[in-house]
Parts: C-alpha cells; sequence; structure tokens
C-alpha cells in the first residue's frame, strides 16, 4: 500500500485530527506501510504537507499545525496553506463576475 493511500485508511477512521507521530503509530500496528528510515513521522509530515500543498483538491486538509484530518469537500479547492477556499475566477468558469 502506498504511504498516502495509508494515512488515508487510518485518518478515515479516526474519530479526530491526528498528528503525524499518532499516525504512525495507528500504520506501523496495522502494518499498512513500512519504512527503513529514521524518522517516519516526518516522512508522514513531508508527504501530507506536499499532497497539500501540490494544488487542486487534496485529500487531506490540516487543521491545526502538525494536525491532520480528510477532506471532507474534496471537490473544493485549498489554500496553499492547505485550509479550504473559494475558487477563483477562472474556477468559476473564467468569468470575473463580483461576488
Amino acid at each position: 500500500m502506498k504511504l498516502a493511500d495509508a494515512i488515508h485508511t487510518v485518518l478515515s477512521e479516526a474519530a479526530q485530527p491526528l498528528s503525524s507521530s499518532e499516525i504512525w503509530v495507528r500504520i506501523d500496528a496495522r502494518e499498512l506501510w513500512s519504512t527503513a528510515g529514521k524518522t517516519p513521522e516526518r516522512t508522514i509530515d513531508s508527504a501530507l504537507s506536499r499532497d497539500i500543498r501540490k494544488g487542486g483538491t487534496s485529500r487531506f486538509l490540516r487543521v491545526g499545525r502538525g494536525l491532520y484530518a480528510i477532506n471532507q469537500k474534496e471537490g473544493e479547492r485549498q489554500s496553499r496553506s492547505g485550509r479550504l477556499g473559494r475558487p477563483g475566477p477562472r474556477e468559476r468558469g473564467g468569468v470575473y463576475a463580483a461576488d
């Protein structure tokens, strides 16, 4: 299983946002993904940050410093910070109408 899929599985089953350390503990306990790296928590944090920053939609949402959850509104655009935002004019069909 890919790391992003393992993270999605863990966050989907969580009742609350989790830190990268908590995500790693749950991934490791269920053997969803493994690594030979010395800092899997940082790898998870980096993977989440990259996914959120890549633009477009992300399956993940940063809800606080170091806390992540599933993006319940996957169809909405996210800002570079990972928080949900309103679509820009081009995403609204290219019309530059006043709100």
